[in-house]
């Protein structure tokens, strides 16, 4: 590997860059000038722009702009946002710089169409509909409002009609969620949630407007003005979403600002946004740490535009407000690696700790609720209507049998508080309120 660019820079401006660019051109020795152009990629950091990197695709081999390539993906200290802009500016798929791409090569044909295809249309729509940046909750100065929305400019029309727009209640609503949890450190997880008092099942304990609201895939020419954008919050709430844990690789801001970003976010649902989804970032409920046996679960409601947290059982004073950041029908290995991969920890919760017999147990059962609620293979998202339709009133009539193992599972798993008040009034016949409830923390659920 080549020295990395920060050792020794033999271009300090984007002038000399271009001088030395018209040099190397001159290089007959293909060798040496496919060396000579790593070297100044290389050494030449921030400095070597778009322009530079077009020249690049033209004058260098392919075999030599690979190695430069993995020589700057494999470079801790290479500005990474100077890179993947220049990338992201060019007319082609964000993945291939040179019509070529080491990771992509590996991929089944299959794959690599779909992800072609994936990354044709995000530059379509970003070229197409210039991304946007919306103040939601005004207060004083459009750097001074609740919740920084980063979107494209169709989503950024509706937004602009919310009826509370130009309504601040993050100061209000932080008031009342301080009188009920608190963020304190949590053995082995960092910071937590604590609740300060009893909390009944099936309360709305808290209740807050996201700090920044995100396209929830990114593309990297939004990424490297993530600085930019978030220059637009208040230095205090700036202030607070960088406090936030961030489990992703370290690199220069703009991808600090991204791990922290996919570590903490939930799932927004914009209703008029029809192509994409979004996620939140929260000052508050993004410190609720995972649990496979969650007491709480979260809640998006775009009217007021705020997330929620309800409790799933009766929560003690001095106990930790968990949520479940994975689908818990999955078994222990399962959600451990999807939990190491996304999030860099391994789940120490009750149904993560069982004896060798017990988690094959507990493995088998949660199976078993998956066949129930999913059996085609289904989205995470649509769980809650496969309860609702196990539970739907005609299938009462029909199998009774199917509800009742149902039941059972979800009780010995520690899962039945996730079940809605109507699908135990269906179950018992009684007449009681219906609550939409999901329980992943990718998912959108109501408020």
């Amino acid at each position: 590997m080549l020295p990395t660019w920060s050792r020794r820079l033999i271009a300090t401006s984007q002038s000399e860059v271009r001088k030395r660019m018209e040099e190397i051109k001159k290089e007959e020795n293909v060798v040496q000038r496919d060396r000579q152009f790593r070297l100044l990629a290389m050494e030449s950091g921030k400095h070597f722009d778009v322009d530079c990197w077009m020249q690049l695709r033209q004058y260098m081999s392919i075999s030599a702009s690979l190695e430069l390539v993995d020589d700057i993906v494999k470079d801790p200290a290479y500005p990474l946002s100077s890179f993947y802009l220049a990338v992201s500016r060019m007319s082609m798929p964000i993945l291939f710089l040179f019509g070529h791409n080491i990771v992509f090569q590996t991929l089944p044909r299959q794959e690599q169409e779909n992800l072609i295809q994936h990354f044709h249309e995000i530059w379509k729509r970003e070229y197409l509909q210039k991304l946007c940046v919306i103040p939601f909750g005004l207060r004083n100065s459009d750097r001074d409002a609740d919740t920084l929305c980063i979107t494209y400019g169709d989503n950024g029309e509706h937004l602009l009609k919310h009826p509370y727009l130009a309504q601040s209640i993050s100061a209000e609503l932080a008031q009342v969620n301080g009188r009920h949890v608190e963020t304190v450190p949590i053995a082995g997880a960092g910071l937590g949630l604590r609740a300060k008092f009893n909390i009944p099942a099936r309360t709305l304990f808290v209740r807050e407007r996201p700090l920044v609201l995100c396209i929830r895939q990114p593309s990297l020419s939004l990424i490297v003005q993530l600085p930019t954008f978030l220059d637009h919050m208040s230095p205090e709430e700036r202030t607070a979403f960088k406090a936030l844990h961030n489990c992703k690789p370290k690199h220069d801001d703009a991808f600090e600002l991204l791990g922290i970003m996919r570590t903490n976010r939930f799932a927004v649902n914009l209703p008029f946004d029809k192509e994409g989804e979004h996620s939140a970032v929260f000052d508050t409920m993004s410190r609720a740490n995972h649990s496979c046996v969650p007491n709480a679960e979260y809640r998006w409601h775009y009217d007021s535009f705020c997330g929620g947290f309800v409790s799933l059982r009766d929560i003690q004073q001095g106990e930790e407000i968990t949520v479940s950041y994975t689908l818990g029908l999955l078994p222990a290995h399962e959600r451990q690696a999807e939990l190491q991969q996304k999030w860099s920890f391994r789940c120490t919760c009750r149904a993560c700790t069982l004896p060798e017999e017990e988690q094959k147990e507990s493995d088998r059962r949660r199976q078993q609720l998956g066949a129930y609620l999913l059996p085609q293979g289904s989205s995470i998202a649509e769980i809650s209507g496969g309860i609702s339709r196990l539970f739907d009133s005609d299938a009462i009539q029909d199998d009774n049998r199917k509800q009742l193992e149902f039941t059972q599972l979800m009780y010995a798993e520690g899962l039945l508080p996730w079940m809605t008040p109507q699908m135990l009034a269906d179950l018992m016949k009684l007449d009681r309120g219906h609550a939409h409830i999901q329980s992943d923390r990718d998912t959108v659920g109501l408020i």
